[in-house]
C-alpha cells in the first residue's frame, strides 16, 4: 500500500494544462471489504478514492466496472458539489462524492485528502472536494470524461 502513497505524492507535483476535463480513478488497493485509489484530473492526483468492492455491478452492493463514462456537475439536494456518471450501465445516480466510510456509499465513489486502507476510509472529504470543484469549475461547462481503471 506504500506505493500507492509514494505515487500520490509524485504526481501532486504536476500542473499539467489541459482545456478538456478528464478525470481518471486508478483503483490500487482491493482489500475484498473496499477498494482504494485516487483521483485525477488531466493528469494531477487530485484526491484519494474509496469504493466498495466490485459485487456484479449489484446496485447499492458494488462499485461500477472499469471504463469510460461521461459525467456532469450536480449540486442540488444535500450532497452539494458533486460530478454524477450518465452512462453507467444497469446503474443509475452513481457520483463522485464527499464520504468517510464504505456505509456512505451506495456504489459511489467518496473522495478525501487522506486515506487509511487498514480501516477502508478516506478522510477530509470536504477539503478534497473543495480541491476538486476549484481545478474542476472553469473547465465545468463541458461534459466530463470520467475513467475507472483496475
Amino acid at each position: 500500500m506504500k506505493y500507492l502513497f509514494l505515487f500520490f505524492s509524485a504526481l501532486s507535483s504536476l500542473s499539467p494544462t489541459f482545456s478538456e476535463p478528464s478525470l481518471e480513478v486508478a483503483r490500487e488497493f482491493n482489500s475484498g471489504q473496499c477498494i482504494m485509489g485516487y483521483l485525477s484530473l488531466n493528469g494531477e492526483a487530485v484526491c484519494y478514492t474509496l469504493e466498495l468492492p466490485y459485487v456484479g455491478n449489484i446496485t447499492d452492493l458494488s462499485t461500477i466496472p472499469a471504463g469510460t463514462y461521461t459525467g456532469f456537475i450536480r449540486e442540488d439536494g444535500n450532497k452539494g458539489w458533486r460530478i454524477e456518471l450518465a452512462n453507467v450501465a444497469g446503474r443509475k445516480n452513481i457520483q463522485i462524492h464527499i464520504g468517510n466510510y464504505t456505509a456512505q456509499t451506495t456504489g459511489c465513489t467518496l473522495i478525501g485528502m487522506n486515506a487509511d486502507p487498514g480501516q477502508c476510509t478516506v478522510l477530509n472529504s470536504l477539503n478534497a472536494r473543495k480541491k476538486l470543484q476549484e481545478k474542476i469549475s472553469p473547465l465545468a461547462n463541458r461534459s466530463i470524461q470520467i475513467k475507472y481503471k483496475n
